[in-house]
Order: C-alpha cells, then sequence, then structure tokens
C-alpha cells in the first residue's frame, strides 16, 4: 500500500478527504474514489469491481504533523545550501579585495622609496659643491703663496735655478760683485718691505680662511636643516600612509572572521536540517509500516467479516 492517494496524488493524512478502504484492500480518499466508482464501478488499481456501498472508512491514529512533510524539509535544506553558497562567494570577494588592497599598498611604499632617493642624491650635489668650492679655495691659497715666493727669490746670474745671491761666483755676473754699499742697503729695505707684505698678506689670508670656514659651515647648516627636515616630513608621510591601510586590512580582517563565523553557523544549521530529514524519513517509515500493520489486520477483519456475511447469507438461503 502507498502512504499516499493515486488518484489525486497527495498523502492520505492530508484533505480533500477522508481515508477509505475497499474490497481489495486499496486506500484512497473518499471524494476521489467516489467519483471514479460513480463512472467505472472498478478499483483504479487493480480493476476489480467495487461499488460505493463497498468503501470502508478508516480512522488512522497518526497526528497530522507539517513539519514532518519530506518536501519541506528538502526545500529548506534547499535554500539552506543556497545561502551558504553566497556566503562563500561573498568570503571569496572580500578574499580578493583583500589582496588587491595588499597590492595597492606596495604601490605608495615604493614611491616614498624612491622620493628617498631622489632627496639623497640632491644632498649629495651640495656636498660636492661644497667640496669642489674648499678645493678652488685652496688652489687659490697656493698660487697667492707661490706668487709671493717667487717675488721673494732675487736673480743672481743669468741662470734661472740658481739662487746664491750675490755669493753666486758665476763669472757672467762680474758686475753684481761690485754692487756698491748703497744697493746694499736698498736690497735690505726691500727685504723689510717684503717681510711686511708677507705678514699683511698671511694675515690677510688667515682672515680670509677664518671668513670662508664660517660661510661654509653656514652653506652646510641650512641644506642639512632642509634634508633633515625633508626626512621628518617623508618619515611622517610613510607613516601616515601605513596607517589607513593597516587600519583598512584590520577592518577586512574582522569582517571576514565575522563572516566565516556565519558560514560555520549556515554549515551546523544545515547538518542539523540533514539530522532532521533523516530523522523524519525514519519516523515516516515507521508510521508507514504502522499504516500498512493497521489497514492488513483491518483488511483481515473486513474479509473476515464478508466471509461471514456471506455464510450467514448462505445460511439464509438454504433455509429458505
Amino acid at each position: 500500500m502507498s502512504a499516499s492517494c493515486i488518484i489525486c496524488e497527495n498523502s492520505l493524512l492530508v484533505e480533500p478527504g477522508n481515508p477509505v478502504q475497499i474490497l481489495c484492500g486499496h486506500v484512497f480518499h473518499e471524494t476521489c474514489l467516489r467519483d471514479i466508482l460513480i463512472k467505472s464501478r472498478s478499483c483504479p488499481t487493480c480493476r476489480r469491481s467495487s461499488r460505493e456501498e463497498d468503501m470502508r472508512h478508516l480512522l488512522l491514529d497518526i497526528p497530522i504533523v507539517k513539519e514532518l512533510d519530506a518536501s519541506e524539509l528538502r526545500k529548506k535544506v534547499k535554500a539552506a545550501k543556497k545561502a551558504v553558497k553566497e556566503e562563500r562567494k561573498k568570503y571569496h570577494d572580500v578574499k580578493m579585495q583583500i589582496v588587491k588592497l595588499e597590492k595597492s599598498a606596495k604601490g605608495p611604499e615604493k614611491q616614498l622609496v624612491q622620493y628617498v632617493d631622489y632627496l639623497s642624491s640632491m644632498m649629495d650635489s651640495p656636498a660636492q659643491s661644497l667640496v669642489e668650492l674648499a678645493e678652488l679655495i685652496d688652489v687659490d691659497e697656493l698660487g697667492k703663496m707661490t706668487a709671493d715666493v717667487e717675488s721673494s727669490d732675487s736673480g743672481c746670474c743669468e741662470n734661472a735655478e740658481c739662487g746664491r745671491g750675490l755669493e753666486c761666483e758665476n763669472p757672467g755676473n762680474a758686475q753684481k760683485k761690485t754692487r756698491t754699499i748703497n744697493t746694499n742697503e736698498k736690497q735690505k729695505e726691500s727685504n723689510k718691505k717684503e717681510g711686511l707684505e708677507k705678514n699683511h698678506e698671511e694675515s690677510k689670508n688667515k682672515e680670509l680662511e677664518e671668513n670662508n670656514g664660517e660661510k661654509l659651515q653656514d652653506a652646510e647648516n641650512p641644506e642639512k636643516s632642509k634634508i633633515e627636515k625633508l626626512e621628518e616630513n617623508n618619515g611622517k608621510k610613510l607613516q601616515d600612509a601605513e596607517k589607513p591601510e593597516k587600519s583598512k586590512i584590520e577592518k577586512l580582517d574582522e569582517n571576514n572572521g565575522k563572516k566565516l563565523q556565519e558560514v560555520e553557523n549556515l554549515d551546523k544549521k544545515l547538518q542539523d536540517v540533514e539530522n532532521l530529514e533523516e530523522s523524519n524519513n525514519e519516523t515516516l517509515d515507521e508510521n508507514k509500516k504502522k499504516i500498512m500493520e493497521n489497514n492488513n489486520d483491518k483488511i483481515m477483519e473486513s474479509k473476515n467479516n464478508e466471509s461471514l456475511e456471506k455464510y450467514n447469507k448462505n445460511i439464509i438461503e438454504s433455509a429458505e
């Protein structure tokens, strides 16, 4: 026997009518079977002849519970599976957004590194120019000193490499040996003047060196201060660039954690629904078995009653 009416294909526990049984043992809804018996006067399953008077009402003691319907449970399972798929898609999309944000965060870092390299190159060029200026100052001072030395040397003879002065015994300079005392005195005076001029020039050179050193320090200090300010600003920019990216990534991680928990909860719900479906199927099978047993018992009783009725009829007929 089936737990549903084959005429309307609905469960026997659901309306449109009470379940009834005919002599062949098949069970249908009363309204469905009545319409067919009026037209064909035979069972729609086995085509055995039957009449409306042969219908026996069945009283089923199984409570009608809508939640035990397997079709509704299957619908719930499908809806839950769809929800899980959607949540997994959302999780995948969020994961891809995190990857894109990490890639985009690397771009500003590279730009900042390039900017720092550019600033370091800008720092090197003023330092090189300062070194070149210092070298030029040293060369200028050396040139002045060599000029002073050349001016202090007095030629004694035709040989340019000779520097002995009056002590030179070159025969080509016989006239220089016959110099008078006046020329010697003039030379002494000129030497004194040259010594004074040298002292004056040395003092000037010292003053120039001091001034140049101060200027070099003044030139280096603003460059250093500018470079330090640029480095501080770059450090602040790096920190400001890193903070929003970190905050975004942390928020995304929190949202992903929440979504993962939701997905896990949905998986648990799916498992619960599947367990319910299994238990409901088991209960349905048990109920079907009980219905079959009850119906078989009732069929046997009805057959016994029919046999008794026939026997009684035969007795009555034989008595008549």
